[in-house]
């Protein structure tokens, strides 16, 4: 009987004067790393000496290499033994093999073992952050008892035969599915980065005995490739290995509805977009999505609050993570897809299964995810409006929006979207559903479609909430981010965070259509304003939003005068905020009528003491220019002001180059050319504009 107990090694009971030792230890994880660091990069130093907490790590691990697997099973234990693999595993290869081999036979039962699965996880994640240099095998380093141990893939290999033949039952457990997504992972060369929150949980979360932190809570999950592995994910072993595993969980060839779409719906949702991801990843370049990965979260350091998706790889036409997709969706062209609807919407209705799906849109190609939207009929409006009104298939309808590939799609999406908004069906925020519109929006903005039919239906459809006869689109800004101001001190501005992320991306549309969106945001009372600009996601989504339209156009540079005159007497104590004085510093450059510029930087002269008491406030006084202004004047201020920013450079430059003689020589004091170069440096940015305008 496969699964059962009795079908696997179980460890004996671990030693209480064992457990004892562990407890006392004293390990740091972040002092013992920061030791290894600095000692490889100063590592020809011979007065260096030889990291002190990986040595007694190091040690404590050869004192209880033969009862790790029992120690694991205890919850104090497990913890201290988790402290050791972080700080030896990643720094030694020969420490890595040993916490391999002592699984060795118990990878089963620890695998389902409430403590011992959170082991094996971090073991298979350090595994692909090995150094190259093996800090046990160092002459400083303690002795160590077995060098000559089986080789790193030999150990792995074996780890994974060991879970092969149950995979698909431990697939659905809770404990062995994270163990599995982990191995996988592996295998793929690349590392799960999980920030904030569960993204594998829908619905409504059940009460928990034990509070926890919020701020521990997984909301997003991404890989990422490991830097350096020692692992080769191309390695005909790890291949074979992936490959057994991948047919394990979900069979070799494609079957009518059954096994497989129960798997993906069980629960194990999170495990088959873990496997879809990791396929796709291992035949992609490896260069060049990582550096397209670095920059995108180097981008969502500041985007965070706008909620954008990152891009991914697409998978290979007959490449396995293509043949998973077809076994997935009952993708069988003889037969013309005839399960694929049924799939489809089975799938986008489950918590986990609608997981595997969005994965899936995500990384295909363009010609099969065309096949998906016509094979699943999303392009029908019944269909689309049906799926966007379920509590969890809405999610689907959101992904579709932000992943479309091209215009048509994105146009015929929206289009059959549009009269839930009309008749105010995803605008409810009892529903919840005004995420769906957040991504219309979107769509609308990146694809330039359906932007004037989207504000009439959004303001039809408020009308409609409201039970009045019309709205104007200014009225709506306030309805859509239903700002609920603090009621005591410490607490902050609550937004509804899909209607402020509507209203940034509204303001991506044609200039001439922001100016009620612009109004909306201006009208709004001051105190709500303010506390906007000293929000996260308010100074993000709207003022931003503002500020980084295109500023030299006339909706967007009167948007800007009407703010700056709007929050006056307010700019001193927003230029002291954590948040507002990058409101204030993005303002200063972006403003272009001259009278609401001087009166900002006459109010934050004024205030220059108190600007000077906080770092916020110097980095205005330095980044506006504050003393220059009050020495220098307003015109040489903005001369420099525009030098600082490197707007105007690049028009000099321009006018350089169409004067300027091929060869560079120096002209004399005298000379015509010498005249014509002194003009030009004391012309301003918007004179040079006129003169190339001219000519």
């Amino acid at each position: 009987m496969k699964g059962h107990e009795s079908d696997y090694n179980r460890p004996r009971r671990p030693n209480p004067d064992t457990i004892s030792y562990l407890r006392s230890l004293p390990l740091d994880v972040e002092v013992a790393t920061e030791e290894v660091n600095a000692f490889l990069a100063k590592e020809q130093d011979l007065a260096q000496e030889f990291p002190s907490g990986f040595a007694a790590a190091l040690a404590a691990l050869e004192e209880v290499r033969n009862e790790i697997a029992s120690l694991a099973g205890d919850e104090q234990a497990a913890e201290v033994l988790e402290s050791l693999v972080h700080i030896t595993a990643p720094f030694s290869e020969y420490a890595a093999c040993t916490w391999l081999k002592a699984t060795k036979g118990y990878a089963m039962f620890l695998a389902r073992h409430r403590y011992g699965s959170h082991l094996l996880q971090t073991i298979l994640q350090q595994i692909g952050r090995i150094s190259q240099i093996d800090l046990a095998k160092h002459d400083d380093a303690p002795p160590l008892s077995d060098l000559a141990q089986e080789s790193l893939i030999d150990l792995l290999i074996g780890f994974h035969s060991e879970l092969a033949e149950d995979a698909a039952d431990l697939a659905v457990h809770i404990c062995g599915s994270h163990v599995l997504r982990s191995l996988i992972c592996v295998f793929g060369g690349v590392e799960e980065l999980k920030v904030n929150g569960n993204p594998f949980r829908r619905g409504k979360l059940k009460k928990k005995k034990k509070d926890t932190d919020d701020s521990l809570k997984q909301r997003d999950t991404r890989l990422v490739f490991f830097r350096a592995p020692r692992i080769n994910c191309l390695d005909p072993r790890i291949s074979q290995a992936l490959d057994e595993m991948t047919s394990a969980l979900t069979g070799d060839c494609v079957l009518p509805p059954g096994d497989l779409q129960s798997f993906a719906c069980q629960g194990s949702g999170a495990l088959l977009s873990v496997l879809l991801r990791v396929l796709t990843y291992r035949n992609c370049s490896r260069e060049e999505w990582s550096d397209k990965f670095k920059e995108w979260e180097e981008r969502s350091m500041l985007d965070h609050h706008l909620g954008k998706i990152r891009p991914e790889p697409s998978f290979e036409r007959e490449s396995p993570a293509h043949l998973l997709a077809k076994r997935l969706l009952c993708w069988e062209p003889a037969n013309k897809h005839q399960w694929v609807p049924d799939v489809i919407y089975g799938l986008a209705g489950d918590p986990s299964g609608s997981r595997s799906l969005e994965t899936l849109l995500l990384i295909s190609p363009a010609e099969f995810y065309a096949g998906i939207l016509e094979a699943g009929d999303f392009l029908t409006a019944q269909t689309l409006q049906e799926y966007a009104q379920h509590h969890v298939s809405h999610f689907i309808v959101e992904n579709l929006l932000a992943t479309a590939h091209t215009k048509e799609q994105a146009s015929v999406l929206i289009g059959n979207l549009l009269p839930l908004v009309t008749n105010g069906v995803i605008l409810d925020s009892n529903a919840k559903l005004r995420s769906v519109l957040w991504r219309m929006i979107e769509a609308s903005a990146r694809f330039d479609v359906c932007q004037q039919t989207i504000l009439d239906a959004i303001t039809k459809g408020f009308s409609t909430l409201q039970n009045v006869q019309s709205l104007r689109v200014q009225e709506c800004v306030e309805v859509l981010i239903e700002a609920r101001k603090p009621q005591r001190d410490g607490e902050r501005l609550i937004l509804n965070v899909a209607g402020a992320r509507c209203i940034h991306f509204l303001l991506k549309f044609e200039p001439k259509l922001c100016k009620q969106i612009i109004g909306g945001i201006v009208e709004l009372p001051l105190d709500v304003l303010e506390l906007i600009c000293k929000d996260g996601l308010g100074s993000r989504c709207l003022i931003d939003g503002l500020l980084e339209g295109p500023i030299h156009d006339k909706v967007f540079a009167t948007g800007l005068s009407r703010l700056a005159s709007k929050l006056s007497s307010r700019w001193v104590a927003l230029a002291v905020d954590r948040i507002g004085h990058h409101v204030v510093r993005k303002l200063c450059h972006a403003l272009k009528d001259e009278k609401s510029q001087e009166d900002l930087m006459n109010e934050l002269a004024k205030g220059k003491k108190r600007l000077s008491g906080v770092s916020m406030g110097r980095n205005i006084l330095d980044k506006c220019m504050v003393l220059d202004f009050e020495m220098k004047g307003i015109i040489e201020w903005r001369r420099q002001l525009k030098k600082k920013s490197g707007k105007g450079d690049w028009l000099n430059e321009m006018g350089r180059a169409d004067t300027c003689p091929p060869k560079k020589t120096k002209a004399a004091e005298g000379d015509e050319s010498h005249k014509k170069k002194k003009i030009r440096k004391s012309m301003g940015t918007d004179d040079i504009v006129a003169a190339i305008s001219l000519k």
